[in-house]
């Protein structure tokens, strides 16, 4: 639970104090690219130009801190699941490799950050591959993590439920 603590903590600071406000105020409110399910060479253009210098280099740092944003969340979802799931599924079931899963996501999330520094170092030259590669990731990062978040949650709540039942 203190990984938990510790990757909560760390996107409070990092979305909530860091520079991730400045972005968003930068792009007038509108999602960035990591936040939209699908995006191409246009959305791209589209968000790395409304920036301009200043803020391409936050976004370049921001992306960089957000490494350690994904690995934490990956760490901290997989031992959540860990958690209840051993309390939940015997011994030797394979569905507690769901625990693992997240795992999945923070890959994604490396590959997506990855992939936006590079195209945002490189604009305005805009790779079409980089872009394919970075869209999938994220729409691979949202879909896993979301899924991810509702299993932590009612595997969470079954094992408190379990632990009350006398």
């Amino acid at each position: 639970m203190i990984l938990a603590g510790l990757s909560i903590g760390y996107a409070v600071v990092l979305f909530g104090l860091g520079p991730y406000s400045e972005i968003q105020r930068a792009y007038q409110g509108r999602k960035l690219l990591e936040e939209s399910f699908g995006y191409g060479k246009t959305d791209v253009a589209t968000q790395l130009a409304a920036f301009g210098d200043h803020y391409q280099q936050l976004y370049l740092k921001f992306q960089l801190f957000d490494y350690v944003n994904a690995i934490l969340m990956a760490l901290a979802l997989a031992a959540i699941l860990s958690f209840t799931l051993t309390s939940l599924l015997p011994k030797n079931s394979p569905m507690r490799l769901i625990s693992l899963l997240p795992l999945v996501a923070g890959i994604a999330d490396l590959i997506e950050n990855t992939g936006l520094i590079h195209l945002t170092l490189k604009f305005p030259e805009i790779s079409s591959m980089v872009v394919s590669v970075a869209s999938f990731a994220t729409q691979l990062k949202l879909s896993v993590d979301i899924f991810c978040m509702i299993l932590a949650v009612l595997t969470l709540i079954a094992a408190g439920c379990r632990k009350l039942r006398p």
